[in-house]
């Protein structure tokens, strides 16, 4: 890892976060418009360890690549809300521990909160190899806790962080502090965990959302709900009940927002002179250009046309 330092970010509108998050490799899009758009984001690198949190106050669906030179594993704090992570069913209480490319994707509820830890993939092979408790591969891997004891990491966590954020400057003492709290985190960790493998039944269940995610975002088009329905091999019926379930929107629902997102951003990039706001809209298949301005300005607060001439 590069030299220690750290950095606090705190946003009170998604769009101001977005443009400051723009060099980052990650994506994120809101997915609802709550009052408030609070965004609160920490990292601190020691030069072996890295620690990051992040709460937001609205839905997100998020992409990125975390680093990739150590391996990174994700702590929910316990009675959280569920999200949808890497393709499974994550509930408040458990980690995950990331594939070894780093790379993930989640859909979050509002309230989304989260300790991310990068560690060197040797701490996390002696911590696990002591307790017994899972066999690190190089696949992602939900680890199951006891939610008194990922009460008590994130304490452990919350406190450190504060104590990071108190130091104006990073030094080896700090630096040391986070190394070995996130070491007798893991320790922790796997001492509470008991590894168990989804059910098949529930496999299955992650599968069809995730197909249905992708073919939502591969074609960023109007789709009919029986196309997403026919390319993922279930009824109607279930999978409204699997999106409310785990992302709490139906599939319309879902859709819409992430097309109206998805106009908000060609908007917002494109110049006046060489876009107009019915050649977006009908790019991503709005058809009934009053219900897109209306859906548009109750989700933007504002206007397409406001948007494309800012």
């Amino acid at each position: 890892m590069s030299n220690a330092y750290a950095f606090s970010l705190l946003c009170d509108e998604f769009d101001q976060f977005n443009e400051l998050a723009k060099d980052w490799d990650a994506e994120f899009k809101a997915l609802s418009s709550p009052s408030t758009e609070s965004i609160q984001l920490f990292q601190s690198h020691s030069g072996k360890t890295q620690i990051s949190y992040a709460h937001f106050d609205m839905a997100v669906n998020q992409r990125a690549i975390a680093p990739t030179e150590t391996r990174n594993i994700a702590i929910l704090p316990p009675n959280h809300p569920d999200l949808y992570w890497c393709g499974k069913h994550i509930t408040g209480g458990q980690a995950l521990l990331f594939n070894k490319s780093g790379e993930m994707e989640s859909i979050s509820k509002q309230g989304f909160e989260v300790f991310s830890l990068s560690v060197p993939e040797e701490w996390l092979k002696q911590s696990a190899n002591s307790t017994r408790s899972i066999n690190i591969g190089p696949e992602e891997q939900v680890i199951q806790c006891d939610k008194n004891d990922i009460a008590n990491v994130y304490t452990k966590l919350s406190n450190l962080s504060k104590h990071i954020r108190s130091n104006t400057a990073a030094d080896a003492d700090t630096s040391a502090l986070q190394d070995a709290t996130l070491f007798e985190t893991l320790s922790s960790l796997f001492e509470s965990a008991s590894h168990q493998p989804f059910s098949l039944a529930k496999e299955r269940r992650m599968k069809v959302l995730g197909d249905a995610l992708h073919l939502i975002h591969t074609k960023r088009e109007r789709l009919p709900i029986s196309e997403i329905c026919h390319y993922t091999k279930v009824s109607e019926r279930t999978l409204e009940r699997l999106f409310k379930s785990i992302l709490g929107l139906s599939p319309k629902k879902y859709l819409n927002q992430f097309l109206l997102q998805e106009a908000y951003n060609y908007l917002k990039s494109s110049a006046p002179a060489d876009a107009t706001v019915m050649a977006i809209a009908h790019r991503l298949g709005f058809t009934h250009l009053g219900q897109f301005a209306a859906d548009y300005y109750r989700y933007f607060h504002e206007l397409p046309s406001s948007t494309l001439n800012k």
